[in-house]
């Protein structure tokens, strides 16, 4: 630890982050709730850029069946990842450990803000807005869990891989060598 930078390691440790940061997911993983009653994904991401550059931010989705208003903000959520309605269409049975899967490399721009648990002050993301690259700002768009179709505006930018469906939003709006989405995703059944 000879390099280590102490002021920038207490900087990160006790300053309290509002406003937007991109970040991107790293880690997903599928859990369950404290009551074992509904699915969980619990996620890990680090900050992109700025002054806090790799700062970790972490939280969860919880799926409420029983909720349309959560269902709402859920899909919401996945929606801004670039797992829209198309991904779970074509993939209506996939288990919450592949929907986890393919968070992780997504972007989006988090609204951070603080709350207080247990009389400690903790980051978290108070709104999920599309990044720049558009929903999910991965490099690589996909089909159904496979099949990988590069975006123009994250592949030259040498974003990670991750599984999503194509969408046309991603489509070229210059010409760039780009492989093109299939016109039907195919459904894996589970």
């Amino acid at each position: 630890m000879a390099d280590t930078n102490w002021a920038d390691l207490h900087k990160h440790a006790t300053t309290s982050l509002e406003g937007e940061f991109p970040l991107m997911i790293v880690e997903a993983t599928a859990t369950k709730t404290n009551d074992q009653t509904k699915d969980m994904i619990k996620w890990k991401a680090k900050i992109e850029s700025g002054p806090f550059v790799d700062r970790p931010i972490s939280g969860n989705f919880t799926i409420s069946p029983d909720s349309p208003i959560a269902l709402r903000i859920f899909f919401s959520q996945m929606s801004v990842l670039g797992l829209d309605g198309v991904f779970f269409q074509a993939n209506p049975n996939a288990p919450v450990e592949l929907i986890a899967q393919a968070l992780v490399g997504r972007r989006a721009i988090g609204v951070l803000g603080t709350r207080q648990w247990q009389g400690r002050d903790f980051d978290e993301v108070k709104e999920w807005k599309p990044a720049l690259g558009g929903p999910g700002g991965s490099a690589l768009s996909a089909g159904p869990l496979g099949g990988h179709v590069a975006t123009p505006a994250t592949a030259l930018a040498g974003g990670s891989p991750v599984t999503s469906p194509a969408s046309p939003a991603a489509a070229p709006s210059s010409p760039v060598a780009v492989a093109q989405p299939q016109t039907a995703p195919p459904v894996i059944n589970f």
